[in-house]
Parts: C-alpha cells; sequence; structure tokens
C-alpha cells in the first residue's frame, strides 16, 4: 500500500506547530514540532519546520492549515 501523508500545520501568533502523520493502514504520526515565531516571517519559520522534519510536498497527500488572527 502506498503511504498516504498528512501534513497539519497551525499558525498562531507565537508559535507554529507543524505535524507529520501516515494515514496508510493504522493512523500514526511520524514526527511533530513546535517552533517559536519571534518577531521572524511565518513562512520563513514553517519551511525551517519542513527541512526539521525531512519531508517533502511531493509525498503529501493532504495539507491541513489553521491560521490564527491577532
Amino acid at each position: 500500500m502506498k503511504p498516504l501523508y498528512t501534513v497539519g500545520i497551525d499558525v498562531g501568533s507565537n508559535f507554529i506547530k507543524l505535524v507529520l502523520m501516515d494515514y496508510s493502514g493504522e493512523h500514526k504520526i511520524l514526527d511533530k514540532s513546535t517552533e517559536k515565531i519571534r518577531k521572524r516571517d511565518p513562512s520563513l519559520v514553517a519551511e525551517d519546520l519542513q527541512e526539521y522534519l525531512h519531508w517533502n510536498w511531493g509525498n503529501i497527500m493532504y495539507l491541513l492549515i489553521r491560521l490564527h488572527p491577532d
């Protein structure tokens, strides 16, 4: 069975949280991370987290994004 990966991104006013899940077979969390924004561009923080978690967009079936406006 081909892996079905889902990435969740939660962008808040102070933190960005990412989670990588595998939905093929049993559902399980493969990796997760939280990073403080610290006056940085949130999109750059998310890219840094993507590199840290070692995944690429070609392997992702679903992307869930949640934004918390100030």
